[in-house]
């Protein structure tokens, strides 16, 4: 047989690991070997995985085990961390569990249990930080709700620490019943009108009776207002009673019932005649203002717009800082007189081609006489 602390084979070292090993006979004529690691003025550095391998020329077995050492010496009392009460539905076999914690580990015993359940319990070992664990389990069925519906098993746990041992007990709680379910049939909507009252009907069947809780929008009611009034109660029933309504209950709620078994959820619409005809309004109402925003916005533009074309217009006709009025006159004014010119002008041109023209043709008579004389 050969120990290893985190995969490195160990080396015996005196007055500090060690392990003896016995070879003893079992029935058959087979025999057996044990092997016991001792770790003598243990240190921090000894923490770790411990394997133990034991092998033939046949093959080979390996068990191990986690170790681990404080610098501090840690002292938890034992206490209890599995809940008290457990639930199995009725004509099946449940589980009962005992678990605990603490340091050095505790130890869970039971009271009060037929003697036909200690065959079947198991336990089940573990760590948590530098704390250890411990759950016994056992089977328990099938139950039946018509011979009980609870059963009641007690739980010891114990440790110990300076010679001095610390115990608790707790009672475990087998529950027999039915999960949560549905009663009201088909997903639900429901019609109201502002400042009426209206109640929310939400169904549900099992065993134990489950407890029901409401929402609206996924927040939990009763919503208490700012002068601290409310109008959402819950009733002894399950039933959600709304009064008055108001515009904020046209939405969606929500009913949950739970017992130990499970919870189930289940939604329930919720139109208000008066939030629809206040939502309407008020979208007609934006819908106007925003039309009437823009057409002021346009107009402004287009004022703005003729602002500003009709002071270019009246910087371009102005002189010297001229009034603008007067600067206008005097442009119209000398337009005419350029007029003028240019028809003077044109009758100018036409008499002094008149009179071109009369002096050729005088000319050419004068050549014609000339001709015949010499004839």
């Amino acid at each position: 047989m050969e120990w290893y602390a985190d995969g490195q084979k160990l080396v015996k070292q005196n007055n500090h690991v060690d392990w003896s090993t016995t070879i003893y006979k079992i029935n058959g004529g087979e025999y057996a070997t044990k092997s016991v690691l001792t770790i003598t003025n243990s240190v921090v550095d000894d923490t770790g995985l411990y394997q133990c391998f034991a092998y033939n020329e046949h093959e080979t077995a390996m068990a191990s085990g986690s170790v681990f050492i404080s610098s501090v010496l840690v002292f938890e009392e034992a206490h209890f961390i599995s809940d008290n009460f457990m639930y199995v539905v009725d004509g099946q076999v449940g589980t009962v569990e005992c678990g605990a914690q603490g340091a050095p580990m505790p130890s869970v015993t039971w009271v009060n249990i037929p003697a036909s359940y200690t065959g079947d319990m198991t336990t089940e070992e573990g760590t948590n930080g530098q704390s250890s664990t411990l759950i016994s389990r056992f089977p328990i069925g099938p139950l039946y709700l018509n011979e009980s519906r609870e059963h009641v098993f007690t739980c010891l746990t114990s440790n110990s620490y300076a010679g001095k041992e610390y115990s608790k007990a707790q009672d475990v709680t087998v529950v027999v019943g039915y999960p949560v379910e549905w009663r009201n049939g088909t997903w639900p909507v429901v019609e109201t009108k502002e400042q009426e009252s209206a109640v929310l009907m939400c169904e549900f069947s099992g065993t134990p009776t489950p407890a029901v809780t409401w929402k609206r929008n996924g927040v939990s009611l009763p919503i208490v207002k700012a002068d601290g009034t409310f109008n959402h109660v819950v009733q002894s029933d399950g039933a959600l009673l709304i009064s008055p309504v108001e515009t904020g209950d046209d939405t969606m709620f929500t009913c949950t019932g739970t017992n130990g078994f499970n919870s189930v959820s289940m939604e329930i619409q919720v139109l208000v005649a008066g939030a629809v005809v206040d939502a309407v309004l008020y979208s007609t109402l934006s819908i106007g203002l925003i039309f009437l925003l823009c057409l002021i916005i346009l107009i402004m533009i287009i004022l703005y717009r003729r602002s500003k074309r009709r002071k270019k217009v009246d910087i371009a006709v102005s002189v010297n800082g001229t009034d603008p009025v007067y600067a206008n006159e005097k442009a119209l004014e000398k337009l005419k007189k350029e007029e003028e010119e240019r028809k003077r002008a044109a009758e100018k041109a036409a008499r002094l081609a008149r009179e071109k023209e009369e002096r050729e043709r005088a000319e050419k008579e004068l050549q014609e006489k000339l001709e015949e004389q010499r004839n």
